[in-house]
């Protein structure tokens, strides 16, 4: 067998493999959301505008900042990783704690934007302290 045909078949199996990742509208959004009560009223009162954003702009995502919402006032600035990761203390642990660890800056894509918005609508428990949204699992 040359290397040719190996080469050839091996380019055509890797060609028919399905790739989802590829299928993706955005590379850089967020999967997840933390949001505690404050954060995830802000994003309520802010969806029409963020829906209506996108309409205009004709992108796949948008930004989402709440760091207005978050109590404090600026909030968390970065979208990245914390340089040190933060642990809570076996006392510390009160809602005001885990409220400061909160990101307050999510780039999502179009199809998730309304989803987490039907989500939390229809949320019943507390969200306090803060609740995780896998947005690959609760949006279709």
């Amino acid at each position: 067998m040359r290397f040719s045909d190996v080469f050839g078949f091996s380019i055509a199996f890797l060609a028919s493999l399905p790739l989802p990742a590829l299928a993706s509208d955005c590379f850089v959004c967020d999967d997840v959301a933390e949001l505690d009560s404050n954060s995830a009223a802000c994003f309520l009162n802010f969806y029409d505008g963020l829906q209506a954003q996108l309409d205009m702009a004709q992108t796949p995502r948008v930004e989402v900042d709440l760091s207005d919402c978050v109590e404090g006032g600026a909030g968390s600035t970065s979208r990245g990783v914390d340089p040190f990761p933060i642990f809570l203390g076996g006392g510390d642990d009160t809602p005001a704690t885990v409220r400061s660890l909160l990101r307050s800056r999510y780039i999502i894509e179009r199809r998730n934007l309304g989803c987490l918005a039907d989500y939390l609508r229809q949320y019943e428990a507390p969200i306090d302290p803060s609740i995780t949204i896998n947005l690959n699992e609760v949006c279709p």
